[in-house]
């Protein structure tokens, strides 16, 4: 474009570094942890590769988080959630599995949907510790 408000004024590129945790704050590690992200405007499109998820450290029953996003998610009406897509090996889960940004948060969690039931977050001892991995993208919109 030739007009000022035709031009990208915010774009950035850039890796993050996933970190397991729970919803308590414990870390756990991983083999490979790497992220990577896009950032034009408010607009994130992320990556996340976990392979070899230790959860050695974390509570069986909480929610299994993954921290560093490079960017909060936006506060947005009606508490929105922002979800993308995984291919997971060694999580356990029932229904349809999707990566889930909640607003104003900066992690990711695996939210189960049940036809006729209400959406659900994979715990810890859903994540096979030693085996499991989680590759996936999320676009989100950033605070």
């Amino acid at each position: 474009g030739t007009g000022t408000s035709e031009l990208f004024d915010d774009y950035e590129e850039g890796t993050w570094t996933p970190d397991p945790q729970d919803s308590s704050g414990n870390s756990g590690s991983a083999g490979q942890a790497v992220g990577s992200y896009t950032k034009i405007g408010n607009v994130v499109y992320a990556t996340v590769y976990l392979s070899a998820i230790n959860t050695s450290g974390l509570t069986a029953g909480n929610d299994f988080r993954i921290y560093g996003l490079p960017f909060t998610a936006a506060s947005l009406p009606q508490a929105q959630t922002f979800t993308g897509n995984a291919r997971m090996n060694y999580v356990t889960f029932s229904g349809n599995p999707n990566l889930a940004i909640l607003d104003n948060t900066d992690y990711i969690r695996i939210s189960e949907t049940n036809s006729g039931a209400p959406s659900d977050f994979v715990i810890v001892s859903q994540v096979a510790s030693g085996t499991a991995y989680i590759y996936g993208s999320i676009t989100y919109m950033a605070a």
